[in-house]
């Protein structure tokens, strides 16, 4: 039996699931603009740079959002988010 399969079902807190969509949205936009730096052609990098654009606009919904309800910080460091994340898995798994 899977380890996932063992703990039972588990429901995604809003938290949670804005928490991935920002780190998707983060990759998604460091992969494109590796893509636009290294594009070819005029078009091929007018493409990327539009979908680039896109990318910041929804990382930047979700980051208000985010930042709106206290679950992410500009000001703290990477070192500060994690420590904060551990802490709440901790109380999680309490």
């Amino acid at each position: 039996m899977p380890i996932l399969e063992s703990l039972g079902p588990k429901t995604l807190t809003d938290r949670e699931i804005a928490t991935g969509m920002l780190e998707d949205a983060k990759v998604c936009a460091t992969m494109l603009c590796a893509a636009t730096l290294e594009a070819y052609t005029p078009a091929l990098r007018s493409l990327f740079e539009n979908q680039l654009t896109k990318h910041f606009q929804e990382h930047k919904v979700v980051f208000d959002y985010m930042h709106k309800h206290g679950w992410y910080d500009p000001k703290k460091s990477p070192m500060d988010m994690a420590m904060e994340d551990i802490r709440l898995a901790r109380q999680a798994c309490d």
